[in-house]
């Protein structure tokens, strides 16, 4: 864990939490709420990339699951023929995975 002010620390632990919370709410509500869900995501591994070590387990899941969206989402788009959008969602997990090559 990186060395953060106890203020900030726990304000960064909130912020994480809430993302997740968006996160999953997100899932449940299916393809209407596809951008929310990726924004969530995304907010919560940069949250998490403030307050954890790049090679963190907190960082790795947090990466995964932004891969696992984009990869999902991605497949969504080019079932509707929309390949720009795809492809920068493709794009976007192949950008994250890089740090973690676990989740090619």
């Amino acid at each position: 864990e990186k060395h953060l002010p106890p203020h900030e620390r726990e304000q960064c632990l909130a912020e994480i939490a809430q993302c997740d919370e968006d996160a999953k709410a997100c899932k449940q509500e299916g393809e209407a709420k596809h951008q929310q869900l990726l924004e969530a995501l995304e907010k919560g591994l940069h949250h998490r990339r403030r307050l954890y070590q790049e090679a963190s387990p907190e960082v790795h899941e947090a990466c995964r699951h932004l891969c696992e969206a984009c990869n999902f989402i991605a497949t969504r788009l080019l079932q509707q023929d929309n390949m720009p959008g795809a492809h920068s969602l493709l794009k976007r997990a192949e950008q994250v995975s890089d740090k973690h090559d676990l989740d090619r």
